[in-house]
């Protein structure tokens, strides 16, 4: 990647970490593919000369997650809404804790970059990828898919299981790296 080698943070300050959830089953059409904001998270990134002398670490804090869209479902999410699903989030799926990354391993060059490492959800730790691109001007985007179940979490239900959140989640990260 084209940053320069050196120690950098990243959080809200300088970027956001969005969760977004699909959903599916027979009365999917019901709920929302929903866009969720961390707004508590951190992230230390160690770039070297090499991709393969740079690491990540990162944390988010799961009662930071806000709902800041729907889209889909019979009608519009209202705030109350956005309230509830947070409070499910945290009663009865991940609880109040952080999620955390630690890369084992970081491949690639130029403007892009694959970091593999370990992913704690819920205190279930399980592997996972991230694609890292130089967006340029220091900006950089880190896309991927966490599934649930890897996790041992088991995807929301309701409507008796007519109504499903895809275990698939997908997480994207953009970011200005703070200049060293």
């Amino acid at each position: 990647m084209a940053i320069a080698p050196g120690t950098y943070n990243l959080g809200p300050q300088n970027g956001k970490l969005l969760v977004k959830t699909g959903r599916e089953g027979m009365g999917g059409k019901m709920g929302h593919d929903l866009t969720t904001e961390v707004t508590r998270w951190n992230a230390t990134v160690n770039v070297g000369e090499d991709p393969s002398q740079c690491s990540l670490t990162a944390s988010a804090e799961v009662g930071s997650m806000e709902v800041v869209s729907g889209e889909g479902g019979v009608k519009p999410l209202n705030e109350g809404d956005k309230a509830e699903i947070k409070k499910t989030i945290i009663d009865k799926i991940l609880g109040n804790t952080t999620i955390d990354f630690n890369s084992t391993s970081v491949s690639g060059g130029g403007s892009n970059a694959t970091v593999q490492g370990d992913l704690t959800i819920a205190g279930k730790t399980a592997p996972a990828q991230f694609q890292l691109q130089d967006l340029g001007g220091g900006r950089v985007k880190a896309t991927g898919t966490v599934v649930q179940s890897n996790h041992g979490i088991k995807p929301f239900k309701a409507f008796m299981g007519a109504l499903k959140v895809k275990d698939p989640v997908a997480i994207e990260i953009e970011a200005t790296v703070p200049e060293s």
